[in-house]
């Protein structure tokens, strides 16, 4: 493990493992469900932890937010320094490092978008065709030789291209270099709302059209101008034995879920009791999918199927609980959310190598089109240009173009 506290820390530590031929991964929050990076055959981590600045870079007139901040405290910063919001993720305790690199949406994006629509510069660890470390930054100006860099790390995943160590941010129709003018404004209000039900007071058929409502809202209201971008909801189906713990499985999809489509949903979704639907959409959908390498730019809200449990024991019972609710629900198309006019693909900062295993995926559909959909093929480019030893890789990274 290496704590690191700088970027040339960062390229110190890069440039050991590779002069010592050790296998690397690089954590920020630790939230990825996978393996990616505590894996049996990783030699070093890199714990970026200790790099969580959130500071004003007046050279580069925007925020600069180093890689291991939180959620959190990204907020409590931009919020009281400068009025001002990346809208960021739910989850405070996720850190920006892998987040961002992966899309990162959260409860601000129907109104203001993507957090990478905010992406300015990225500044990256990588190793070139010599096995020297360094440090670069990119930007995504037209001219900027190296914006193949940048747009990588706007959705194609974390631990693929190198290590960032700081993204800085600035909304592309900023003005001036005054900070609180340089990303969106906080609302001057949030109204809260929740409403419960027990299981034991829905039949199936109110089930089905509480969800079928839920569906055709966000459908009506997925557009980019659309006047209640500024609403956002979840919709939590949660199995009365469910309980918080220290074991988690879950498995994502984007939905663009049209009227008339959920009946066979519905009635999966009700056996499952353990599914949460999320807002999407709204400024999201005002951008074109090859713009950034987020490419669910069409969807109406996520879908997130999840089961937690503590005993390593029953991991057999719930994992297989997960996986069978999941396979019902796209049966019709191989198992998987196969990109089509109801489904949209999946998330990548909810990685599930499910998705490459012909036992779970039994479609024609890979999994790094579930989560790039046609944006994969350039990611692969800028694979083997910035990385091409392949030293930053995991069971699902982006892999070199073949030959």
């Amino acid at each position: 493990m290496r704590l690191v506290r700088s970027t040339d820390e960062v390229v110190a530590a890069v440039q050991q493992a590779v002069d010592q031929g050790k296998r690397i991964s690089v954590r920020s929050s630790g939230h990825c469900y996978e393996d990616f990076v505590h894996h049996p055959d990783v030699q070093m981590i890199v714990d970026m932890s200790g790099m969580s600045a959130v500071y004003h870079d007046e050279r580069r007139g925007a925020v600069a937010v180093e890689s291991g901040a939180t959620n959190l405290r990204t907020y409590q910063t931009l919020y009281p320094e400068w009025g001002a919001v990346v809208p960021t993720g739910f989850c405070y305790s996720v850190t920006i490092g892998g987040h961002v690199s992966g899309g990162a949406w959260g409860p601000l994006c129907r109104l203001h978008g993507l957090v990478v629509d905010h992406l300015y510069a990225v500044e990256v660890v990588v190793v070139d065709a010599r096995g020297k470390a360094r440090a670069v930054v990119t930007t995504r100006e037209a001219d900027d030789p190296r914006r193949d860099l940048w747009w990588a790390h706007t959705g194609g995943g974390g631990g693929n291209f190198g290590i960032v160590t700081r993204y800085w941010f600035r909304s592309p129709d900023a003005t001036g270099r005054d900070p609180g003018a340089l990303l969106p404004k906080p609302p001057a209000e949030l109204l809260v709302s929740a409403v419960g039900w027990a299981w034991s007071e829905l039949s199936r058929q109110e089930f089905g059209q509480l969800a079928r409502n839920y569906a055709e809202w966000h459908v009506a209201h997925r557009g980019p101008d659309d006047p209640h971008r500024a609403l956002i909801s979840q919709l939590v189906f949660n199995h009365s034995g469910l309980s918080m713990s220290s074991r988690v499985r879950c498995l994502y999809s984007a939905s663009r879920w049209l009227s008339g489509k959920p009946d066979r949903m519905n009635e999966d979704l009700y056996s499952a009791r353990s599914v949460q639907l999320t807002s999407y959409g709204g400024r999201i959908n005002a951008v074109d999918p090859a713009a950034t390498a987020a490419p669910h730019r069409d969807a109406a809200f996520k879908m997130l199927w999840q089961v937690f449990w503590n005993d390593p024991a029953d991991d057999d019972r719930y994992l297989s609980w997960a996986r069978d609710c999941y396979r019902e629900v796209y049966a019709d198309t191989g198992g998987v959310p196969v990109p089509n006019e109801v489904t949209d693909g999946c998330y990548v900062n909810y990685p599930d190598i499910d998705l490459g295993d012909p036992r779970f995926n039994t479609s024609s559909t890979p999994w790094h089109t579930l989560y790039y959909k046609d944006n994969y093929p350039r990611l692969q480019r800028v694979k083997a240009k910035w990385d091409p030893h392949n030293v930053f890789r995991h069971s699902q990274s982006v892999r070199p173009p073949a030959g």
